[in-house]
């Protein structure tokens, strides 16, 4: 059951490493006032700045579309971290649900927002665009933001794309890239499946060599340990001059055949 469990961890995480895309990234102070077209991106990473730390006395918007009315955009925050102050007024982030600041907020992100704590539910566009606008002053500025936004639309889904559990649909090249595409983590289930299916195998195959296999091996190893490398000759060698001792070297040829040198 342990190498099971091992195994079918491991594969899982290979997958999810090796499937989908890596996400291009984009930065939001180099594209101030423009707009982004995510028509045949799909889903793409975007930071505040490129640097550690944000630009101060910034005034920066970014509109994010799509060409098809379709399509909705699904953002989280990966790690979020802007001076705090109450009401935030010094530095702050707006999302609305449209194309200009004109539109609503964006659901779940009412106000600005700033500050270090950020939930990573994931949000949703009513329609094909997402309109951002950030702010900074002259004091202390901190690292900004990391979000995700991923394009979709709902069923029927076409044939290069993948099904979500939530009806949603996306780019067949963002299934398991780690960044949640679907928004429910469900673009995974089929590779855990695929992982367990063949951790069950592997185990299976590792259990039948342990049980019967190497068994086998150590008992035979065992019979051979036990056999003598040769017939050892258990008859005893006859005494000192005695019938049967060759003293042929012991013979001094000086002396007739068979007379042996005297004791000294």
């Amino acid at each position: 059951m342990r190498n099971l469990i091992t195994f079918t961890v491991l594969y899982c995480c290979m997958v999810c490493f090796t499937s989908g895309s890596s996400l291009p990234y984009y930065y939001m102070d180099e594209l101030c006032n423009q707009t982004l077209d995510l028509s045949s991106l799909h889903a793409i990473r975007l930071k505040l700045s490129r640097g550690v730390f944000y630009k101060d006395n910034l005034r920066c918007s970014l509109r994010i579309t799509t060409m098809s009315f379709s399509y909705r955009f699904m953002a989280f925050f990966k790690h979020f971290d802007i001076q705090s102050s109450v009401g935030c007024t010094r530095d702050w982030l707006e999302l609305h649900d449209g194309r200009d600041k004109s539109y609503r907020y964006l659901p779940g992100f009412a106000g600005r927002q700033c500050g270090s704590i950020m939930t990573s539910t994931v949000k949703t566009t009513s329609g094909n665009d997402l309109f951002l606008y950030f702010e900074s002053d002259l004091s202390y500025h901190q690292t900004g933001f990391d979000m995700v936004i991923t394009q979709y639309h709902y069923e029927p889904c076409n044939n290069y794309e993948f099904t979500c559990s939530n009806d949603r649909c996306i780019d067949e090249s963002l299934v398991c890239n780690l960044q949640n595409p679907c928004g429910d983590y469900s673009d995974c289930d089929v590779y855990l499946a695929a992982g367990a299916i063949a951790g069950i195998v592997i185990a299976s195959v590792i259990f039948i060599t342990c049980v019967i296999i190497v068994p086998v091996l150590i008992c035979r190893r065992r019979r051979i340990q036990r056999q003598p490398y040769g017939v050892i000759n258990t008859t005893p060698a006859p005494a000192y001059g005695t019938q049967g001792y060759n003293a042929s070297y012991n013979q001094n040829p000086n002396y007739p055949t068979g007379q042996q040198y005297p004791n000294l």
